[in-house]
């Protein structure tokens, strides 16, 4: 009964939380066309400077000069990359504001409703941190989790089509190193959401602490209850210190192995290009193929280790 008490919650509270995403973007239509007409031109103009860059090496090992229109347009598509880039981080955080007054607007609409036996069993910190670090927490899941990891699916997918085209080999070296990535990723995921919601409640014991204790103040002087009360506290601040610290070591330790794949797969690539017969041919590519490929595995990583 207890489980399908909480499943029944939980399908609640997703319902809700998808109504207010759905009134958000039917009360916002301008700004929702907008993050995604900012999405499609970053993820465009994530792809064309390294062929512009391509043919401009190309030219160069050729011994041709490069012409100024060329260079030019290098550097224009990089500013309208930062342009996309800077107009899709912008409207997101404002959707991402907008999804927070939602939330927060409901909930109070919620909480006025509510018995009164409920805040005689819920804890006055963790329905303040209901209202200020999870909805913080939802609303970093919607801007800079859900749509930003959308885009960077679809950035990944897309630079993975170019270099199949470009070099078949290190198409199918990047597609080997995929789903090692993709557990990777998994693992320290749920880790880090294991961590994350244990600090959820130890932040929520901190809050309702200290109210807590100066309510009941001369209670605990009469009966001499101060140091245990402390203790209870430091117990409190440790817990979370240590959710804090379990993240921040996953977190560390995720960054450096994305950047170690990232040089081993550009090393590899390198390594069968050089090499004779066949297998040069399934990996070789010119100067400018090599410096644009090794422009989108880069880019290719970065989303990852962002994740």
């Amino acid at each position: 009964m207890t489980n399908k008490h909480s499943t029944s919650q939980n399908s609640a509270r997703g319902h809700a939380l998808r109504r207010v995403l759905a009134c958000t973007v039917t009360a916002n239509p301008a700004l929702s066309l907008l993050i995604v007409l900012a999405i499609a031109g970053s993820i465009a103009f994530t792809l064309i400077p390294p062929l512009v860059l391509k043919g401009i090496v190309d030219q160069l090992a050729a011994g041709q000069g490069v012409l100024l229109g060329t260079a030019l347009l290098y550097f224009a598509m990089l500013a309208l990359s930062g342009l996309f880039d800077a107009c899709k981080d912008g409207a997101i955080t404002v959707f991402g504001q907008k999804i927070t007054h939602g939330l927060r607007s409901r909930m109070c609409e919620k909480i006025a409703r509510l018995p009164a036996v409920y805040f005689s069993t819920h804890e006055n910190g963790v329905v303040v941190s209901r209202f200020v670090n999870d909805v913080d927490t939802v609303e970093a899941l919607f801007a800079d989790g859900i749509i930003g990891m959308f885009t960077d699916v679809c950035t990944v997918v897309s630079i993975i089509v170019m270099i199949w085209t470009m070099s078949p080999g290190l198409g199918l070296l990047m597609l080997a190193v995929t789903p090692l990535l993709f557990w990777l990723t998994r693992f320290i995921q749920k880790r880090m959401l294991a961590t994350q919601s244990a600090n959820r409640v130890a932040i929520g014991r901190v809050n309702n602490h200290v109210p807590e204790t100066i309510r009941n103040i001369r209670m605990i002087t009469s009966f001499h209850r101060q140091r245990y009360l402390e203790k209870r506290y430091d117990d409190y601040i440790q817990d979370s210190y240590r959710c804090n610290d379990r993240s921040n070591f996953y977190d560390s330790v995720y960054s450096p192995l994305i950047i170690f794949t990232s040089a081993v797969v550009v090393a590899a690539m390198f390594l069968f290009a050089a090499l004779g017969g066949d297998i040069q041919t399934f990996f070789g590519m010119s100067v400018g193929t090599a410096v644009a490929v090794v422009a989108y595995v880069g880019k290719v990583f970065s989303p990852l280790e962002s994740i």
